[in-house]
């Protein structure tokens, strides 16, 4: 394991792959300690993008600025903004599709904590600031994808 350094220290990096799955196995891998790439991993990355997608499309008011930024320059969802994000959305539950800032807005309220993200040179933005979130999960994005911390 490497370590990222961070205006308050460091801390180990365990290395996700970048293949569209990553936000997803990072979450997972660290919410449920579980080895990443296992047979459990896998499900668990498969349920938690169903879990966002359903999250998302119950509270889609909350989410469509977002949404709608993400999806403008994606040409082949479709033609007007509801088909888009339709497409967007049944794509991130069934397919590889990487996951943007309310993908992870959407699990930090299904896992009821605050994910913070690190990048490589911007500051750390954080998700679900609200006193009641009963943990903190850490994921630091790199061009290559994202990974875990610990």
């Amino acid at each position: 394991m490497e370590q990222m350094r961070y205006d308050d220290g460091a801390m180990l990096v365990r290395r996700i792959p970048g293949d569209g799955h990553c936000l997803f196995a990072a979450l997972t891998a660290q919410y449920y300690g579980l080895e990443v790439g296992s047979r459990e991993h896998t499900a668990k990355v498969w349920q938690l993008r169903k879990q966002v997608v359903r999250h998302i499309r119950d509270n889609l008011e909350e989410f469509r600025i977002s949404l709608e930024d993400t999806t403008s320059e994606m040409h082949n969802l479709g033609n007007n903004t509801e088909e888009k994000i339709d497409s967007f959305l049944r794509r991130l539950e069934g397919t590889n599709l990487w996951g943007g800032q309310e993908t992870i807005a959407a699990a930090a309220s299904i896992f009821n904590r605050r994910i913070d993200v690190y990048y490589e040179q911007d500051p750390i933005i954080q998700f679900n600031r609200c006193a009641a979130a009963a943990g903190v999960l850490r994921i630091a994005y790199r061009s290559a994808g994202r990974n875990a911390l610990g």
